[in-house]
């Protein structure tokens, strides 16, 4: 998973492995450690639009230990705020979200699809 800010890093080791031995994450000059039995890190506070270069190292060892590198672009920021959503519904019952406009330097046509299937009535049976 990858937004603008931040990169969901997942990896995994065989069933039978169980080890305490830390790990690192290595990335534009920064070092996180990481518990040497969890297999996933999200990265945070991130910038957009930039490139990013991860490598896995385990920490106890240095030749012939596990070493992993994954490149990884964030997202482009392409709103400028939140959506925001009217108070209450119009005459016809419909929500309106209200959407900011793009980054201009994106260049991006504007459009917007927003849907949403209602919930079944109480009491509805599905289909056999």
């Amino acid at each position: 998973m990858i937004t603008k800010t931040s990169v969901l890093l997942t990896w995994e080791f065989p069933d039978n492995y169980n080890s305490p031995t830390p790990y690192k994450i290595q990335y534009n000059g920064l070092t996180l450690d990481v518990d040497g039995r969890t297999t996933k890190k999200l990265i945070t506070h991130l910038r957009p639009h930039t490139f990013y270069n991860f490598v896995l190292t385990n920490r106890g060892s240095s030749l012939g230990g596990l070493q992993q590198t994954v490149t990884a672009w964030t997202a482009f920021n392409l709103l400028s705020s939140k959506p925001s959503v009217a108070p209450k519904p119009d005459p016809e019952g419909f929500i309106a979200v209200y959407l900011p406009d793009a980054n201009d330097s994106l260049k991006l046509s504007q459009e917007y699809e927003v849907s949403r299937t209602p919930p079944d009535p109480p009491g509805a049976q599905m289909p056999a």
